[in-house]
């Protein structure tokens, strides 16, 4: 999703996917340079037996974003993975909400997202795992991590498990802090400058996520984008 010199607009996406069984889908969702548009997308995907779904949600200088990303796993040995970036900065507000939904027994889930937050935007991180009773052995693990580049930036984050099974391995968890100043003063001992030492270091904390991209075009591509979105941010 880009905007190209739009001073309002809303968009209002819905999209729905069916993972039929042993099937394998990854979903690259980007919202980048959205100008004035107010952005809200809904993605629900219904995963059956042996199959995988991954999400990979980006979002880059956007204005107002709130995304509902949900998953059901409804079959044996089902796979849902959701993995997002989101960089903000100047009057970017992003607010994401996910919900991971374990019906079937033998079933795996993996959450992570990781935020930059620069100037005085804000975030939401609001993530639910389900747990239901027939779904045992289930794997279920849920991480948000927090960086802010500002002391104006503001981090909201709700990370949620509601388990009803007895025979599972779940966790969740949620950071937030800034850029460790040794790790700073070790890069600028070896004669990197401090927007490079920082722009590395915050590269390195989003590097996991991007990893998790199997496109490599598109995997470049963000890097790039990333690299270009935190320098600027940092006013290089």
């Amino acid at each position: 999703f880009h905007a190209v010199d739009l001073t309002d607009g809303l968009v209002n996406t819905a999209v729905s996917i069916l993972a039929e069984k042993s099937s394998v889908i990854h979903h690259v969702i980007i919202e980048e340079n959205l100008c004035d548009v107010v952005q809200i997308y809904n993605c629900n995907s219904i995963v059956k037996g042996n199959a995988l779904v991954q999400d990979h949600v980006i979002i880059h200088n956007s204005n107002a974003v709130r995304n509902t990303i949900t998953g059901s796993l409804v079959d044996l040995h089902a796979t849902y993975n959701i993995f997002g970036i989101v960089s903000a900065n100047g009057k970017s507000y992003v607010d994401n909400h996910t919900i991971v939904d374990h019906i079937a027994p033998h079933c795996e889930s993996n959450e992570m997202y990781k935020h930059i937050l620069s100037d005085s935007s804000p975030a939401i991180f609001n993530g639910k795992i389900f747990v239901r009773p027939d779904a045992q052995k289930t794997n279920a693990f849920q991480s948000c991590k927090n960086v802010l580049a500002s002391d104006r930036a503001t981090m909201n984050t709700k990370p949620q498990l509601e388990i009803w099974a007895d025979d599972v391995k779940c966790s969740h968890g949620t950071t937030t802090g800034q850029l460790n100043e040794e790790a700073l003063f070790y890069l600028r001992s070896r004669g990197i400058s401090l927007a490079n030492a920082r722009t590395l270091l915050l590269l390195a904390f989003v590097q996991e996520v991007i990893d998790r991209v199997t496109h490599e075009e598109t995997k470049l591509r963000l890097t790039d984008k990333i690299i270009s979105k935190i320098q600027t941010s940092l006013a290089i």
